[in-house]
């Protein structure tokens, strides 16, 4: 989950992105100077003459079946922007990141390539700012502080066992939530209910499986269920992040099932709390 948790927000903000691109069809665009970001603009079938692209950014723009006529591109960077069975005569290409993979069956004629922007070729997507996206995350795991100093008031007076069946157990529940988010905000708050809840179960386990092996063999059992929980969680990984782009029922089902069978077996194990180490 806290994997799908930042993915999912960068998918609400893909959609939204979406909904606000704009198409146009057939135009013609004679002795234009473009100096300012263009940005989730498709252009089809249209004809630039004399048209000069000047210190700016392209982003999330397509030009499918147009015509360049005479036209310079200087200094231009670009994100997620394609050129499409695409006609070039005369056109110049100046300190630009235009690298092969842009212009798609599209041919040029008479154009030229200057000092193409070398490095990285990788088509970054300079709409995404990770670092919002990855301390919006972070604020939503703060919440597990004020779980972990409950959580170690609750493992004392309740006992371990049903300390980690209850966090298990209404985890569980909350996973249904997933289903009524809808945007960035709900994600946010649902993600840290969701540590907060958590949070004790973890702990419980932490402590259990340190106080239920005999010390003879207890590095042994606890290495055992560290090795098995990595090999889990690379699953984890693997599983939840083919779920971004399909329906929430895959990891709110998935998330539900898998811990509400945790909380019912977690139910058989011994409680250690009195026990003498």
């Amino acid at each position: 989950m806290s994997l799908w948790f930042p993915e999912y927000i960068k998918k609400l903000h893909v959609e939204e992105r979406q909904s606000k691109t704009v198409d146009v069809h057939n135009q013609t665009i004679e002795a234009v100077e473009f100096n300012a970001t263009l940005e989730n603009i498709n252009f089809y079938g249209s004809h630039f003459q004399n048209v000069r692209f000047q210190s700016m950014v392209l982003s999330h723009c397509i030009f499918v079946n147009c015509v360049f006529v005479n036209s310079t591109f200087d200094k231009v960077r670009s994100s997620k922007t394609f050129f499409r069975h695409s006609e070039f005569f005369g056109t110049c290409f100046i300190g630009t990141d235009f690298h092969g993979y842009r212009f798609q069956d599209c041919n040029l004629h008479d154009s030229v390539y200057v000092n193409t922007k070398q490095g990285c070729t990788i088509d970054f997507d300079v709409n995404f700012n990770l670092r919002t996206i990855f301390l919006e995350n972070l604020f939503a795991q703060l919440a597990s502080v004020p779980g972990i100093v409950i959580s170690s008031c609750l493992l004392d007076r309740l006992g371990r066992v049903k300390t980690l069946g209850t966090s298990l157990f209404l985890t569980s529940l909350s996973a249904f939530f997933i289903w009524f988010l809808e945007s960035k905000a709900s994600v946010i708050v649902f993600e840290s209910v969701f540590c907060f809840i958590s949070i004790s179960g973890w702990n419980a386990i932490d402590i259990i499986t340190t106080e239920i092996y005999p010390t003879h063999i207890r590095t042994t059992g606890y290495g055992f269920l560290s090795s098995v929980s990595r090999f889990a969680a690379i699953l984890g990984n693997l599983t939840f992040g083919t779920f971004i782009n399909t329906s929430k029922a895959g990891p709110m089902l998935t998330t539900a099932a898998v811990l509400l069978v945790g909380g019912i077996t977690s139910l058989q194990l011994p409680e250690t709390r009195d026990t003498f180490m």
